[in-house]
């Protein structure tokens, strides 16, 4: 990808997520995105034709939607991965279990909470050992969601 691309992207995600905080008082934005990834879910599995309309019509029976992400590669190629903010965790949380194995444009998908990024920098200490195991075990699905 150019770089200047790259960095235009950056700058719009920036901006993006400085528009979403503004509101918030710098001594509550730490509480606020803790909140924030509380309240989140990760869809995976998702087939490469599927909208976010698509996704707002699947979900919303759950519960108010704040925000859906779809996730992109440097290429900006879908990955199949969607990030899903509630109004509220127990929105959220109710999602889950409600949502996961459910059929999407023909793709089973998977659906849990995101993890806070505590447990993904720990998760990622931990990952040279789980990609060992995934060499000896061909099969071994990739289930993190960060």
């Amino acid at each position: 990808m150019d770089a200047e691309v790259q960095a235009m992207m950056e700058q719009v995600q920036r901006e993006e997520e400085e528009q979403f905080y503004k509101q918030v008082p710098a001594e509550n934005k730490s509480q606020q995105n803790a909140d924030f990834v509380a309240r989140t879910i990760c869809v995976r599995n998702l087939p490469s034709s599927v909208e976010i309309n698509d996704l707002g019509n699947l979900f919303s029976d759950m519960g108010q939607i704040d925000k859906i992400t779809k996730i992109v590669d440097d290429d900006f190629i879908f990955t199949g991965v969607a990030y899903i903010v509630y109004g509220t965790l127990e929105e959220a949380q109710r999602a889950v279990p409600a949502k996961n194995g459910a059929r999407v444009n023909g793709n089973i998908i998977t659906v849990s909470m995101k993890e806070p990024e505590q447990q993904q920098q720990q998760q990622q200490q931990q990952e040279p050992q789980k990609k060992e195991l995934a060499t000896e075990k061909d099969d071994a699905p990739d289930t993190s969601c960060e």
